[in-house]
Parts: structure tokens; C-alpha cells; sequence
């Protein structure tokens, strides 16, 4: 199937149909369409509810749903029907930013009928359900002698609070941030600029404040990523076989299916990075012929415009910027022997990569500067960058799944994201890993290396390697805690390299199509065998350490 790099209708039912297959099967669990959201009224900061069971139980925990604030509870039991109260719990919760979005899990293990809670806070404090669990895992029915918003959404009360139903990982920070956005509050994670926030934020402005909501606009980008995979190879290997194959391996990729279903801000600059690197591509590749320099100046724009959303996304596409800068380069000496003016050029460039840039950037600050009316906003703003700088550069904390630059492509040290204790005691094992599909990571950085030392380079090889070095390298110059999510934004450039290799064994053998179609098939085998440890799936203990655990550095459940 040689085609041209022009999209037909058959590269678009392709498109369709993989976008289509991999929407459906990111959308199975990705997290509860509803939680609580009424909340008990405070009186003086202090709030009390007396609950009788109906009949006397052996009560093991209480359950309570909170979102922002900081409060105190006590759970107190009677024997005697009320007249005697005796305290069998206590604690502060809300201080540690773990406990955003949560469900605080109070231990009180005795036999009564009659308990009472005891909470105090202040007037921030959300809090919105509790929870009445059995020893027989069972939620208790509940009765309350004043009118009790705290028991009045008890279909949403877990047994065992999951990562359906809560929070988990960094969510914690980012699901936190979106939310103070909306409420015109200072942030509490400003350590990155407040794009991605901004768009959390919007998912749970159509969603809800729900983990469906606050995952949901990740999980599209990670769609949205997949089309334009396909229509970047597509232009790349111009060939719509080889484009499918890309695709294909994004879309069963581990890192992408994982890291785009989480609430955090990568799944936006990944997608950002690609956009941009597609965008320049367009750029590096064509003629004057093909692309006279008004079409060209617009394409060169757009990619400006991605590239300052990605900035004001994550430092990250800093990175990125380095690799367009040397493509932009390369491209510009070649369309400056076809009779293109530079001069003109570069200064239009000066206002596509460094003044739109800027001004998106600058823009994307304005929660910052509601949220701070007294102040100067440049002041507010200077002020962030500096702190964003010390940060990343002072940062010095440790963590058990840290991993350096050079794990990453073997996977050494997978990033342990979520796993369900309570369930552990059975067998079984619910959690969620950071890693990557090995045939496509291994494969691909083989590629990569392959790529990097051949003599005599393509201009589209050049291209990815370029593309892949300039998110790769800086890493290597990083004294800070890394993680294996931080080769994310390489894994497109692997993907690409994976495949220019694989089309060079077609192109040289005759049957060499079938070597594709045979990574392929691992790939989608690799996937089925690690879904559940990707995916939060519940699945037995003894296949997750027995079959998935290659390595003794990968944690992947308790």
C-alpha cells in the first residue's frame, strides 16, 4: 500500500477505526462519573451526628469523602443507647496534600449500635459523605437524629476506596490546583505554569468534580494523540501501511495508555510536543515549490502557537524548542538555495516562536493574577518563574521509585502509581504501573541507536533523531529526582524510530512486511498480558508476580 503523504479516505476509516478501538477501551474504568457533593452545615465551625444502626454491629470504619480544608474528628460508641458516650477515634486530617478528594479512613473496630461524630473545621473545610463499614465489608444503613447531609449520598460510599473513587499519585496536587483555579484561589502546585490545570479544570466544569472529570480531558488528549500519530507518520513514511503500524504501537503502548488516563498535566504537553514537531515537519519537508512562503509562514505560526501552549503547560516543551530551532535551521538552508528570503523569515519567526509564545504564556497566568488582585500582575507572574526555577533546580528529595536517565529505555525502576492493600489479603491485586511496552521500547530505542550512528542519514531520520535527542538529552545534564514518566515525551520519536527500521526491512526484503506484522502482534499481546497492571484492573497476585514481574527492581503490587 504506497501512497502519497496526503490523507484519503482510507487513511481516514484507518484513523477512525484505531482512534475509535482505543477511545473505548481508555474509557472502561477510567473513574466514577459521580460522587458526594452535599455537605453538612457547620454551626460555630463544629459539627455533631448521632447515627443509630439498626441493629448492633461489629462497625470496623468509618468512611468520610473530603475535598479541600483541614478539620478534627473524634468517633465516639454507647452502650446504653446514648446516655454514656465513650471516644474510640480521633484524628487530624486534611493537613497532608494526600488527603484531597479522599476518603479518610477512620479505624474504630467495635461492637455497638449507636455512634457519634464529632468533626470541627473551619469554614473552607469540604466535607461531604461518611460511611458506616461493617466487619463484614458491608455499608451499614444508617439512622441520624438531626437532618444529616453527611448521610445522604450513600450509594456513593466504597467499601474499600479505589482509584475509581478517589484520587490517587499526583492527582492529589493537580486535581487540587484545577479546582482552586475555579474558585479564584492561589494555587497550592505552582510549580508548573497553569495551562494543563486550566484544562483539568474544564473537564470537571462539563464532568463534574468526579474522577471521570478531573481524568477525562487527559484521556482525550491521549485520543487525540493517536489521530495525530497517524497523520505525522503519515506524512513522514508516506506510506499508509507503515502509518498504521506507528499509530498502532502508540495506542498499545503502555506509557501513553497509563500516563494519558491520569490527572496530571503530561497528556497535554505530549501532545503539544507532537503537534509541533508534526507542524515544523510540514515545514522541513516541502519545497518552496510545494509550500510557497505565505503557506509557509502560516504553518511556521502554527507550530508557534503549539509551542507556546505546550510551555505554558510544562517546562518540558523548553526542550522541544531546542530541536525545532535546529530543524527550522536545517530547513531554512535548504529553502534558502531554492530562492526563499531567510531575512524575512527569521523575522517573522521572531514573533511566531518568541513574541506569540510569550503572550500565551503571559495569558495563561490569569487565575494567578484573580487570584491576587492587590498585586502587580508582572509581579505575580515574575514571581512564580522564580519560584519554578529554585524549585526544579533545588529539588532534592527522594524517592523509593526514582530512576535515572539511563533506566528509562530498559525500564529498570517502572514508576509504582497505585495499589489496592485491602484487597491484597485475598489474592488479588488492583494496580496501576508506569512502564512501557518492552517490545516497543526495547525495539525502539535499538532503532534510535541505529538511527544515531548510521553513516548516511535521510532527511526524515534526521528528523526523529533530532526530535528524539532534544527530549532526551537534557536529562542527562538533570542532578534532581527523575522518574521513567519523564522519557514520556520521548516515546513518540521511539515509536517513529521503531518503524523507519521496520520499513527499511521492508524495503530491502521481499517478505520483510512480515517482520512488522509480527512486532505488532507482540506488541498487542504485551498489552493484553499487562493490562491489568496498567489499567487498575483487579486481576490475581500470583499472575501479577509469577508472569508479569520480569525483573526483581519492578514493584508492581503489595
Amino acid at each position: 500500500m504506497n501512497r502519497n503523504k496526503k490523507i484519503d479516505r482510507l487513511d481516514f476509516l484507518i484513523i477512525c477505526l484505531i482512534t475509535i478501538a482505543y477511545t473505548i477501551v481508555s474509557l472502561i474504568n477510567l473513574g466514577d462519573t459521580a460522587t458526594p457533593t452535599t455537605q453538612p452545615k457547620m454551626e460555630n465551625g463544629q459539627y455533631i451526628s448521632y447515627i443509630t444502626l439498626e441493629e448492633q454491629e461489629h462497625v470496623d470504619k468509618v468512611l468520610l469523602f473530603k475535598g479541600m480544608g483541614v478539620f478534627n474528628v473524634a468517633v465516639y460508641n454507647s452502650a446504653d443507647n446514648g446516655t454514656t458516650w465513650h471516644e474510640i477515634a480521633s484524628g487530624m486530617y486534611g493537613s497532608d496534600p494526600g488527603e484531597i478528594y479522599k476518603w479518610i479512613t477512620i479505624d474504630v473496630d467495635c461492637v455497638t449500635q449507636n455512634l457519634c461524630i464529632s468533626i470541627g473545621a473551619d469554614a473552607d473545610l469540604e466535607l461531604f459523605e461518611a460511611g458506616i463499614i461493617s466487619n463484614d465489608r458491608e455499608v451499614l444503613k444508617t439512622y441520624t437524629s438531626n437532618e444529616c447531609r453527611l448521610f445522604d449520598e450513600q450509594q456513593f460510599v466504597p467499601v474499600n476506596p479505589t482509584y475509581m473513587n478517589e484520587t490517587y499519585f499526583d492527582e492529589i496536587y493537580y486535581v487540587r490546583t484545577a479546582h482552586e483555579h475555579l474558585d479564584g484561589k492561589y494555587p497550592f502546585e505552582c510549580s508548573h505554569p497553569p495551562l494543563g490545570k486550566l484544562i483539568i479544570a474544564l473537564g470537571t466544569i462539563v464532568f463534574g468534580m468526579n474522577p471521570f472529570g478531573w481524568r477525562i480531558m487527559g484521556n482525550l488528549f491521549g485520543i487525540a494523540m493517536i489521530a495525530l500519530m497517524y497523520v505525522f507518520a503519515k506524512r513522514l513514511f508516506k506510506n499508509t501501511f507503515f502509518a498504521t503500524a506507528a499509530t498502532f504501537f502508540l495506542a498499545f503502548d503502555f506509557m501513553h495508555f497509563t500516563q494519558t488516563r491520569l490527572a496530571t498535566i503530561d497528556s497535554f504537553s505530549i501532545f503539544f510536543i507532537m503537534l509541533m514537531y508534526y507542524l515544523m515537519y510540514i515545514y522541513y519537508d516541502s519545497s518552496v515549490e510545494q509550500l510557497p512562503r505565505k503557506d509557509a509562514l502560516k504553518i511556521l505560526a502554527l507550530c508557534g502557537v503549539a509551542f507556546g501552549l505546550g510551555i505554558s503547560t510544562k517546562w518540558l516543551c523548553v526542550y522541544a524548542g531546542i530541536g525545532l530551532a535546529v530543524l527550522f535551521t536545517i530547513a531554512l538552508v535548504k529553502r534558502t538555495k531554492q530562492g526563499d528570503d531567510p531575512i524575512r523569515t527569521c523575522l517573522w519567526c521572531v514573533l511566531f516562536f518568541i513574541v506569540i509564545p510569550f503572550c500565551i504564556y503571559f495569558v495563561s497566568y490569569i487565575p494567578y493574577f484573580i487570584a491576587v488582585p492587590d498585586q502587580s500582575i508582572f509581579k505575580t507572574f515574575w514571581d512564580n518563574q522564580v519560584y519554578m526555577l529554585t524549585y526544579h533546580s533545588g529539588l532534592e528529595a527522594t524517592h523509593p521509585f526514582e530512576s535515572s536517565w539511563y533506566a528509562w529505555p530498559l525500564m529498570l525502576r517502572p514508576m509504582w502509581y497505585y495499589g489496592n492493600e485491602a484487597i491484597a489479603n485475598y489474592g488479588l491485586c488492583s494496580t496501576i504501573v508506569a512502564l512501557g511496552n518492552p517490545i516497543i521500547w526495547w525495539g525502539g530505542t535499538l532503532c534510535m541507536l541505529f538511527l544515531l550512528f548510521k553513516p548516511k542519514k535521510r532527511s526524515g531520520e534526521w528528523f526523529v533523531v533530532i526530535g528524539f535527542l532534544s527530549q532526551f538529552l537534557p536529562w542527562v545534564l538533570i542532578s534532581r529526582s527523575t522518574f521513567i514518566y519523564h522519557y514520556f515525551a520521548s516515546v513518540p520519536f521511539i515509536v517513529l524510530a521503531l518503524v523507519y527500521v521496520l520499513k527499511m526491512i521492508s524495503d530491502k526484503y521481499k517478505k520483510g512486511r512480515i517482520v512488522t506484522i509480527v512486532v505488532l502482534a507482540i506488541a498487542f499481546v504485551l498489552f493484553c498480558m499487562f493490562y491489568p497492571v496498567i489499567s487498575g484492573s483487579v486481576t490475581s497476585r500470583s499472575y501479577v508476580m509469577n508472569v508479569l514481574k520480569w525483573f526483581e527492581s519492578w514493584i508492581l503490587c503489595y
